[in-house]
């Protein structure tokens, strides 16, 4: 098997800092759709964060990723940042991020 992406592991490392609750349902909204992979996901759908979860890690699910983000409660750019901040714990110092999926 193939491991997933470097930025999907780093998307979720900095979600998971937010101590959710993987339980919780959420709503999927228009505006979680980015494109990319073909996804389950549609507006109006009911999911938990432990389902999304594993859709952003296992399928690199662009719209997951951006419904996690947007379950954290950070804007993009805070998310982004805290990505950035996860990297630089890590040593990796020629990654860089600009936005979160």
């Amino acid at each position: 098997t193939s491991s997933p992406p470097t930025w999907v592991v780093r998307s979720t490392l900095a979600w998971l800092k937010s101590e959710p609750d993987l339980n919780r349902k959420i709503e999927i909204i228009p505006s979680d759709h980015r494109g990319g992979a073909k996804t389950p996901l549609r507006p109006g759908q009911q999911i938990t964060l432990n389902d999304l979860w594993h859709l952003s890690l296992i399928s690199s699910d662009n719209d997951a990723t951006a419904a996690l983000v947007r379950s954290s409660g950070y804007e993009d750019a805070e998310f982004v940042e805290k990505m950035n901040q996860v990297a630089t714990d890590l040593n990796l110092k020629f990654s860089r991020f600009v936005e979160p999926t």
